[in-house]
């Protein structure tokens, strides 16, 4: 989980996508990183999200964390990353890719109170509540991940999609999947909706 000031932006679902499809349609190579841990309830919906996408597309049995799609053309090139906790795992793999926007999907703490869990905000490397914190539950931070992409990737846009949870509460069950919230679940559904049905439709992959 990350956490926010206020500099947020679009407070609806629809302008959320709106924007991701602005940034998209100006790059032609885009990352999608979806970062959480399954065993905090809500902090997986990240990892969810991306997850569930790739294994829509490849089946449980040929699952992986990492998957790129392409158009026939190759004018276009998507790069799906499920992290979980391990973002550093893929930093080599997101440099080679060298794309123009990365999209990290994670849980967000936000300073302004009237958000609700559920509520999805779509912001930007300003909006970090402290840019020398410690700003993520996992691993590694988002900071740490953003300053090693300006230095190899300079030209890549980061840009966040985040999820106000409700309880990320440890549980060690082994389906994650119960314990994430309902309306959590119901942001999440909308993310893979949309990414299964505005991103990928046109792209196979590779």
């Amino acid at each position: 989980m990350i956490c926010l000031n206020d500099k947020t932006n679009d407070k609806t679902a629809g302008g959320i996508f709106s924007r991701i499809t602005e940034a998209s349609a100006k790059s032609a190579k885009i990352v999608f990183m979806g970062i959480g841990n399954f065993n905090r309830r809500d902090d997986a919906i990240g990892a969810h999200i991306v997850s569930s996408v790739i294994e829509g597309r490849l089946g449980v049995e040929d699952y992986k964390n990492s998957m790129r799609f392409s158009t026939p053309s190759g004018d276009k090139e998507v790069l799906l990353i499920a992290a979980a906790t391990t973002p550093e795992n893929f930093v080599d793999e997101i440099i080679d890719f060298s794309p123009g926007v990365i999209f990290y999907i994670d849980c967000a703490d936000f300073s302004d109170a009237s958000i609700k869990p559920g509520d999805m905000r779509i912001f930007y490397e300003d909006s970090l509540a402290d840019p020398k914190a410690p700003v993520s539950t996992h691993s590694m931070s988002i900071n740490l991940l953003i300053e090693i992409f300006k230095r190899k990737i300079p030209a890549a846009k980061n840009t966040f999609i985040g999820i106000k949870p409700e309880n990320i509460d440890y549980d060690y069950s082994p389906d994650y999947f119960k314990n994430i919230s309902p309306k959590v679940i119901g942001a999440g559904d909308a993310v893979i909706e949309y990414i299964n049905g505005e991103v990928l439709p046109a792209l196979e992959a590779v």
